[in-house]
């Protein structure tokens, strides 16, 4: 069973963490980060990966080095299933955490699904 959990576009949210973890929180950058936030799903997921999660994947690092890609998917990220926007874990310039944010339509509003939270 998967538990659902619905951001409507319009409400933000914000708390404090606080971590022992050294490093950074920013936003992706589907210019330089989907290779290692690939390799990072990978890494966290492969015991449990079937082979459409190893094609998503191998999805993501191929678009990660396709300019023409990357290009229009700065134009494209709310209406792309690929993990376009999100945040990253950063620490001593390695992506060592990531939850996506993929957008969908839902009754006329944009609602997130919230993906790939690996660390």
């Amino acid at each position: 069973m998967y538990d659902s959990i619905i951001i409507d576009s319009m409400t933000a949210t914000t708390f404090a963490v606080h971590t022992a973890t050294p490093g950074h929180m920013r936003p992706l950058s589907v210019f330089r980060d989907l290779p290692a936030v690939a390799d990072l799903i990978e890494l966290c997921f492969a015991s449990t990966m079937d082979p459409d999660g190893r094609s998503y994947v191998d999805q993501m690092r191929r678009s990660g080095r396709d300019s023409h890609f990357l290009n229009w998917a700065s134009r494209m990220i709310d209406s792309t299933s690929l993990p376009l926007s999100g945040y990253i874990w950063e620490d001593g310039g390695k992506v060592v955490g990531n939850v996506s944010l993929i957008p969908f339509p839902r009754q006329g509003r944009k609602i997130y699904l919230i993906a790939n939270v690996a660390t």
